[in-house]
């Protein structure tokens, strides 16, 4: 899928009426790219299954789901883009990073900002605004020995934080943060 709108005249993916929608799903090597998209009311709003092929995302609103990005396999790319009002995860990834193209990417008002799991190597050290996430800002699990640095998480106000760490082994936090 190529889904380019322009500043002003941004397309619009959403649901018909009061029917439930899944959002948009990629696999078996499907790919995508996204500018310009308003996504809203999505149960996933953009999913990675398994052997997808790569997703990038830039300049788009993600909004009202239930998740914003869900990912387990395939490359996901971030770049000017705001994920706001997901009632589960801003971004879940398991076995993959997503990569922050940018230092405009923010995540908020969402149940968890960031939730990673099983990610080998996993450094994020481009910006990344999280704020206001009601269960943790950033969330990683079985994540071995990260590298976290740039991260602004504010108004996280639930059990777990700003930054929860599961079975990481040594996290590095760099002086950005």
């Amino acid at each position: 899928i190529l889904a380019h709108g322009n500043s002003g005249q941004e397309i619009t993916f959403t649901r018909s009426g009061t029917s439930d929608w899944w959002g948009i799903t990629f696999c078996l090597g499907g790919s995508g790219e996204f500018s310009h998209c308003l996504f809203e009311q999505a149960s996933r709003t953009v999913a990675l299954d398994g052997d997808a092929g790569s997703v990038s995302i830039t300049d788009c609103n993600l909004r009202d789901g239930g998740s914003g990005i869900y990912a387990s396999g395939g490359e996901v790319e971030l770049g000017s883009t705001i994920i706001s009002g997901m009632s589960s995860y801003g971004i879940m990834c398991s076995s993959i990073s997503p990569t922050f193209l940018d230092g405009d990417v923010v995540i908020e008002d969402c149940n968890y900002g960031v939730y990673l799991t099983s990610i080998t190597d996993l450094n994020l050290a481009t910006s990344l605004t999280i704020r206001s996430a009601t269960q943790a800002g950033v969330y990683l699990i079985d994540c071995i020995d990260p590298t976290l640095d740039n991260l602004i998480v504010t108004g996280c106000s639930g059990i777990r934080g700003a930054l929860c760490l599961g079975r990481c082994g040594e996290a590095v936090l760099g002086p950005g943060n």
